[in-house]
């Protein structure tokens, strides 16, 4: 299973082509994998701080 089955409907999947559906699973996998690397970043940012200021 791929990741684009969590985030596409059935029908959209059924009209795409395999190469199609690759693309977006990797697109996905890319955006999630950045999101993360950013929230990481800016956990450590903010452990790493002296002062941190919410808004």
């Amino acid at each position: 299973m791929t990741r684009t089955s969590k985030y596409l409907n059935q029908d959209t999947i059924a009209a795409l082509q395999a190469f199609q559906i690759e693309k977006i699973d990797r697109e996905i996998t890319d955006y999630l994998d950045t999101n993360n690397k950013m929230n990481t970043y800016i956990l450590n940012t903010a452990l790493n701080a002296d002062v941190i200021i919410l808004v």
